[in-house]
């Protein structure tokens, strides 16, 4: 992953010449000086790791060289909103994980730590419902998981349009698994799916 291994060599690079620039200073502690300045280079990285300075020179053009760039994993599906993008992406030990991205009139910009904010996490019966906003937007995302017995999955927003961003993730004993997921054109504090004819409220945690 590229973003990890430039932080890296950033704090290397500021290292060594904080270092050297202090051996040849006149500072009685060099070694004290020099172990000071190793901290706050790893300051300095990590509060780029919080706020990413490339955001500020580079824009990509699509959501999978954003994911490149600064994550990693395997991309199982995006759902696009207007000022921004959910991917859904599974790690190497097969977790599934929201990843969200901001998107400028240049193009998508890497995400910073608070990007995302979960507005709503709901366990109901064997699922998992959660609904997300993408902070300095007015973008909504639906991300759920649920295991069903039942052969097939059809899933309505509240809106009575399909969501058709639904998959198997796991087949079991009892059923299957599915994660489904989209962007939410117009949500209201009283949002709702339902799933195989049941209505599932999404308010609440």
């Amino acid at each position: 992953m590229l973003f990890r291994l430039v932080r890296v060599l950033l704090w290397l690079i500021i290292s060594v010449l904080s270092i050297r620039g202090i051996r040849k200073s006149r500072i009685a502690n060099k070694g004290l000086a020099s172990i000071l300045a190793i901290i706050m280079s790893l300051g300095l990285v990590a509060i780029s790791s919080i706020f990413p300075f490339e955001n500020l020179f580079i824009s990509f053009k699509s959501p999978e060289g954003v994911f490149n760039y600064a994550n990693y994993g395997q991309i199982s599906g995006i759902a696009y909103g207007k000022d921004s993008c959910m991917v859904i992406f599974s790690n190497f030990d097969n977790t599934n994980a929201c990843y969200f991205m901001p998107k400028s009139e240049k193009g998508y910009k890497i995400p910073y730590h608070f990007s995302s904010k979960k507005i709503s996490n709901r366990f109901v019966g064997d699922g998992l419902f959660q609904i997300y906003r993408v902070n300095g937007t007015d973008d909504y995302y639906l991300f759920g998981m649920t295991t069903t017995s039942s052969k097939s999955m059809v899933i309505l927003n509240n809106q009575g349009k399909l969501i058709e961003n639904v998959f198997i993730i796991g087949e079991h004993s009892i059923g299957n698994t599915y994660i489904f997921y989209e962007y939410i054109e117009c949500y209201t504090e009283d949002y709702y799916i339902v799933i195989n004819g049941e209505k599932v409220p999404m308010a609440g945690n």
